[in-house]
């Protein structure tokens, strides 16, 4: 009884944007574009932020594993 009027009402109102929402309507389309090029525009951002607070960045792109073997290890359940 719920979901059968309001999967009629959704057929009804489906293909009808409003005037005021069309703009918005583009950015509903595209949702995985911005997605996924929002992920490397903040990580060039991160960059540029830590090359001017730091003045260098090649620390940002290099491995973690050299310094992991440092790290104390507790065993699973202690």
């Amino acid at each position: 009884m719920t979901l059968g009027p309001i999967l009629l009402l959704l057929r009804v109102f489906e293909g009808w944007t409003p005037r005021i929402l069309r703009p918005v309507n583009v950015f509903g389309r595209v949702p995985m574009f911005y997605y996924l090029l929002h992920l490397p525009l903040i990580h060039l951002l991160a960059v540029a932020l830590c090359g001017l607070r730091y003045g260098a960045v090649h620390w940002m792109f290099e491995s973690p594993t050299r310094g992991i073997s440092r790290l104390p290890r507790h065993p699973v359940g202690a």
